[in-house]
């Protein structure tokens, strides 16, 4: 693992060295990342080269102080994790390769996408970057998309099919995921607990929530209203998670019927 890392390095310090444009030398460095995928199939050294894909395609974004693009990045991940995570049958059974790739790669989605959410969920990094707010709508539709499209496979897994109690579910998502519409960080958290819920993977699950915590704070804390104000929009939030809990707890399963 070392060596893979102090490579890349020493090859990135080197290109450098030559004088060759930054963005080059982001794109060469990629493609020798992508290359190591196909060449090594160890589990620490295929996730550390999806690590490194996305910094890669960060840093053609801050180069190009195209900083706008990064609501493009979130937005291709958040799908390439979920088309990853539930297709997982498909790549375990078809194709042994992409068997060996399938976990390094998507725990490496994963922070890939949590690297991107670093620069939008704080705002003081955000400023620094001149990321505007005002596009911040882009990655929160396209993760609310993914979100409920969610939704239908994870009533399935915990056994609701009433139409009526799905409908009532529905409305609560998006009750609960509207006062996100700003602050994409905390949906894709929420995107994140939730395929770990679906996939029942505990360490997707753990990242998830402790992101999810971390920038609901972080949030909070960039709000630039008065504290009354801030603990009504926390006090509203949290009541409708109280319902969608006293919801879901008193919801009956299948099994239970009759």
């Amino acid at each position: 693992m070392f060596p893979y890392i102090t490579g890349l390095g020493c090859l990135t310090f080197g290109l450098l060295q030559l004088n060759l444009d930054e963005s080059l030398v982001a794109v060469l460095v990629l493609l020798v990342a992508l290359l190591g995928l196909f060449v090594s199939q160890n589990y620490l050294l295929s996730f550390i080269g999806t690590l490194t894909i996305a910094c890669c395609l960060m840093a053609l974004i801050f180069i190009n102080d195209s900083y706008n693009l990064i609501h493009l990045y979130i937005s291709f991940y958040a799908l390439l994790l979920v088309f990853w995570c539930l297709n997982e049958a498909k790549f375990l059974v078809q194709n042994s390769f992409l068997m060996r790739l399938y976990n390094p790669i998507r725990i490496g989605l994963v922070f890939s996408l949590l690297f991107g959410l670093i620069t939008i969920g704080i705002k003081g990094i955000r400023g620094l970057f001149e990321i505007s707010e005002h596009y911040l709508w882009i990655s929160s539709v396209v993760i609310l998309a993914a979100i409920i499209s969610l939704i239908p496979r994870i009533l399935k897994v915990v056994g609701l099919q009433n139409p009526k109690q799905k409908n009532v579910v529905y409305l609560l998502s998006v009750l609960t995921l509207l006062p996100t519409l700003f602050c994409p960080s905390i949906s894709v958290a929420v995107l994140i607990v939730l395929i770990g819920f679906y996939i029942n993977h505990r360490a997707i699950l753990v990242i998830g929530i402790a992101a999810l915590v971390y920038f609901v704070s972080q949030y909070y804390y960039d709000l630039s209203f008065t504290l009354l104000t801030k603990s009504i929009i926390l006090f509203s939030s949290g009541l409708v998670f109280i319902i969608f809990y006293l919801f879901t707890r008193k919801m009956p399963k299948e099994d239970e019927k009759g």
